[in-house]
């Protein structure tokens, strides 16, 4: 009775079922592995804005020279101080050069000053943000920001207010 099981033909729409989602589950898993239309259409508002912000500070920074070195001894992309990139990491100061493992800095130190400025009653906006970036947290829950920070911070909330500008131009066109 168990030969006779093995040997029935399937019907033809469960083939057809079965071989379509398996096709479509690896379409996904590529697309999805490879950062591809699902890994993008997914982003979070959150992870676009910090992506954004990132990219306005690479750029006030050192015009995206991952080379830089400042006058007080921050390094990389971002301008990390000793201090604030051990707070983040074990690795050597120099790795800030590095621009994929500074980008994974920048992430978790955007993340933790965006969990900080909301703990203590602040916006966690792009130029609140920014100051906290610039002239470190205490000074800005504090109150006591000097107006280069401010002016710092102006600048890259209006890069990331530009990027979100042009990036939803961008979605009316493709919608239309």
């Amino acid at each position: 009775m168990n030969a006779s099981l093995c040997t029935l033909p399937r019907p033809r729409f469960l083939c057809f079922r079965w071989s379509f989602s398996i096709k479509c589950l690896a379409l996904l898993g590529v697309l999805f592995l490879s950062g591809g239309l699902v890994g993008e259409a997914y982003a979070t508002k959150y992870e676009r804005q910090r992506d954004s912000f990132l990219s306005a500070v690479a750029l006030v920074e050192t015009g995206n020279n991952p080379r830089a070195v400042g006058s007080q001894g921050e390094r990389g992309l971002y301008q990390f101080t000793r201090q604030t990139w051990k707070q983040h990491t074990k690795q050597s100061h120099y790795k800030a050069h590095d621009p994929s493992y500074s980008q994974v800095i920048a992430k978790k130190h955007y993340d933790w000053l965006y969990k900080n400025l909301t703990r203590k009653g602040y916006p966690p906006s792009p130029y609140w943000i920014a100051v906290a970036w610039n002239s470190g947290l205490d000074r800005t829950t504090t109150g006591r920001v000097p107006r280069m920070s401010r002016r710092y911070a102006e600048r890259v909330t209006n890069l990331v207010f530009d990027d979100q500008r042009q990036l939803f131009a961008m979605n009316q066109r493709s919608a239309r």
